[in-house]
């Protein structure tokens, strides 16, 4: 995100009040960062209000500097109509910390809005009693199932803050969103998205995400969860999942609106030294399907459609491969599995109709790999 901002207003005195309301002192002796303890033990709380044009061409959020973190959720309300509300509590240990930091709304380009917080990059003292918490609260008008909002772009860069997305899946629909955070978990209840891109690190990735061009997500050091649905929206385009961590277990299921129109679908998994898991229960028959999944030191287990046609690819070290044929046999199709040298399994799908072909590639190491077909 770039740092071409015009900021058009900053809460000062005026626009800060007090949300002290049950907060409890905790000496700084205490204090091991904002993680360890909860938003009450910040004896100073003050909270901001913004408003931001729900028809922006790019609605954004972010963090840059020193000594700030906290957390960042995504609502809606029937209350608001062309409005986007974002609220914002402060919590901090010391009455002048607030005053080292900016927050404002910003202006990043034509038509692109949105709240940014900033820090000295002088702040640099050790230890966490200078650190400012904040909670960003982003509250979406409420579309209906029939008629959600649409929001143009929302972009999110915020170090060192957890993402929590509500239910939004049936009531907004997003046509570019990419959610960056650092250090800290993004859990979505539910989204909706033409393209969607969430990255963070250290942090946990899960949710239920319904997508209609891309779907890219990456995190390290923790595990990814999601449940994905892949719907065009009535165009035909080509529909690309990417999916990647490391040392954290890797595990997804994606269903396939069985009246797509999608040209093409890719799929590509990755972890490493921990389990991965993904299943497709279905696609279409005339949908090409790729799909490369690959970790090590840890199972794998890849469940693709009945439908698939084309060659596939099974190798590991020290264990053995299983190919996984669904019983009854399904009228009309041949399996053939060739086992070669070492630890390698390969085959072809094969229909008496003529279907367009896919690939499957699954690997580990140090472990079974298992393919149900």
């Amino acid at each position: 995100m770039p740092w071409s901002l015009r900021h058009i207003r900053c809460a000062d005195d005026e626009t800060w009040s007090d949300s002290r309301q049950g907060l409890f002192k905790f000496p700084p002796s205490n204090l091991r960062g904002h993680g360890t303890l909860p938003p009450t033990a910040f004896p100073f709380s003050m909270e901001t209000t913004f408003h931001l044009p729900a028809d922006s061409e790019t609605l954004f959020l972010l963090s840059r500097g020193p000594k700030l973190g906290g957390g960042v959720e995504i609502v809606t309300s029937p209350s608001l109509d062309d409005v986007v509300e974002v609220q914002i509590n402060a919590r901090y240990l010391r009455k002048d910390l607030l005053d080292r930091t900016s927050v404002c709304l910003s202006e990043r380009g034509e038509g692109e809005y949105g709240i940014s917080m900033l820090s000295s990059p002088r702040w640099q003292r050790p230890g966490h009693e200078d650190n400012v918490y904040f909670h960003v609260t982003v509250v979406l008008p409420q579309g209906a199932s029939s008629r959600p909002l649409v929001v143009n772009n929302l972009e999110t860069n915020m170090p060192n803050f957890f993402h929590n997305i509500g239910q939004l899946g049936e009531v907004v629909q997003f046509k570019q969103l990419s959610l960056n955070g650092l250090d800290a978990p993004i859990q979505v209840q539910s989204l909706t998205a033409e393209s969607a891109r969430i990255r963070t690190t250290n942090g946990l990735i899960s949710g239920t995400f319904m997508v209609s061009s891309s779907l890219s997500l990456r995190t390290s050091n923790a595990p990814i969860d999601t449940l994905i649905t892949l719907d065009d929206n009535d165009t035909t385009v080509d529909s690309t999942v990417h999916i990647q961590t490391s040392n954290g277990e890797l595990k997804s299921t994606v269903h396939i609106d069985p009246s797509t129109n999608l040209n093409l679908f890719t799929l590509n998994a990755k972890t490493s030294n921990a389990p991965l898991e993904i299943s497709v229960p279905y696609a279409p028959s005339a949908l090409p399907f790729f799909l490369t999944a690959k970790t090590s030191n840890a199972p794998a287990s890849v469940s693709i459609p009945p439908t698939f046609s084309g060659p596939f690819q099974m190798k590991t070290s020290n264990e053995e491969q299983y190919v996984d044929q669904r019983n009854p046999p399904i009228q009309g199709r041949q399996i053939h599995v060739y086992k070669t040298l070492g630890r390698a399994t390969h085959g072809i799908v094969k229909w008496l109709d003529e279907r367009p072909d896919g690939n499957v590639a699954v690997r580990t190491s140090n472990a079974p790999v298992t393919l149900m077909l």
